[in-house]
């Protein structure tokens, strides 16, 4: 038969990574084809549980698939009444990707909800920046194949509508409407609610998190633990090919120098 060499141990060693990272991304792309029916189905709570497992999750994952990630949870987390969160999850969205115009247009929204008017103000102007620029260069921003919930021919209409509000909140802060932030509805709490609700509430929203962070860690440890039985498996049954290929090719070896009695 013919004589077969060695297995390299490097090139199994390679392709053991690429599997690996195939199946993360297989990974993400569930979890986040979970989450996103989950938003749409309005089970807000399942959508952010699912989004949450891939922005906290250890293993890395591509700057602008975190970022979509951010941006949907936040839409979940405004669907839910919680804008602390939501606000929070823009200005991650906007660390990863400055130009998103949902991101900035959610988050100007946001701060319109609670009256911070300055700081809606300043992001409607920003908005409006980014509009002109498109339309001066004639293309969204970014590379071709990011995706936007906006389309070009609709810019100019938007732009003309944007203008409009950055006029009327600016006669509203010129008129004194600055100092009235809303506090209650920024923790999702109605004006006039008692103190005990209020810490009620806090409390939830402290177990809340603590338990979702909780479960994820158990999650990922039980990912974790199948994925070195998987791996451990493979290099066994790797191991295991590689000896017969060697007892093979050594017993190839010696058979010319048999003689026959």
């Amino acid at each position: 038969p013919p004589s077969t060499p060695p297995h390299n141990p490097t090139s199994f060693s390679e392709s053991e990574n690429i599997s690996q990272l195939l199946s993360h991304i297989k990974l993400l792309i569930r979890r986040r084809t979970a989450a996103i029916a989950a938003l749409d189905a309005g089970l807000y709570s399942e959508a952010i549980r699912h989004f949450s497992k891939i922005v906290d999750g250890r293993r890395p994952a591509p700057q602008g698939f975190l970022a979509e990630c951010y941006l949907h949870r936040a839409y979940a987390y405004k669907a839910s009444g919680r804008i602390a969160e939501s606000i929070s999850d823009c200005n991650k969205t906007l660390a990863l990707d400055p130009t998103s115009i949902q991101a900035l247009d959610t988050r100007a929204s946001l701060l319109e909800t609670i009256r911070c008017l300055p700081d809606c103000l300043h992001d409607f102007e920003h908005l409006k920046l980014l509009y002109n620029s498109i339309l001066r260069d004639r293309k969204l921003p970014g590379p071709a194949w990011k995706r936007h919930n906006v389309r070009y021919r609709e810019i100019p209409g938007n732009l003309c509508a944007l203008t409009t509000k950055i006029q009327q909140l600016k006669q509203r802060v010129a008129s004194g409407e600055t100092g009235n932030v809303d506090y209650h509805a920024l923790i999702g709490l109605r004006r006039g609610c008692s103190r005990a609700k209020m810490s009620a509430l806090l409390l939830y929203r402290l177990l809340q998190k603590g338990y979702a962070s909780v479960m994820s860690t158990i999650m990922d440890e039980e990912s974790a633990e199948r994925q070195r039985k998987k791996a451990a498996a493979a290099l066994q049954a790797a191991q295991a090919a590689i000896h017969v290929q060697q007892t093979q090719y050594c017993n190839s070896k010696l058979e010319p120098e048999i003689s026959p009695t």
